[in-house]
């Protein structure tokens, strides 16, 4: 028997770290401090970079219609792929990174592409 409360409790934590509830609340909280440290491009990127992978994932579910499968640990509703998770963590992390590393050789608006680019890969 693989089933293990614990593993359960613990996986189900890292993914919600995916999930559009965190996503979502960390790039208001740091958008909301790039704008307040006068850096409203960074702040700007974020946000549309963000919205733009979010809305895109939610197409591409109307469009494909793949059911989720049957069983698992969890219940979601909706469609499963492409994954929100994947594609909003992906987008996520990596412009966040790319933000706050000023030394990478990157204009904003290229990171803002390559981070859809790593969203749309994980499709």
């Amino acid at each position: 028997n693989i089933v293990n409360n614990s593993l359960t409790a613990l996986m189900t934590t890292t993914t919600n770290l995916g999930g559009s509830n965190f996503i979502g609340g960390m790039t208001l909280l740091i958008g909301v401090a790039f704008f307040m440290r006068r850096k409203i491009k960074e702040g700007v990127i974020l946000w549309v970079t963000i919205g733009l992978v979010t809305f895109s994932t939610y197409v591409f579910k109307i469009y494909f219609k793949v059911p989720r499968p049957i069983g698992g640990v969890g219940h979601a509703g909706g469609y499963s792929f492409p994954s929100g998770h994947a594609s909003e963590s992906a987008a996520f992390f990596l412009t966040v990174l790319l933000l706050f590393l000023p030394f990478i050789f990157f204009s904003t608006i290229i990171t803002s592409i390559f981070s859809c680019i790593v969203c749309f890969c994980t499709l």
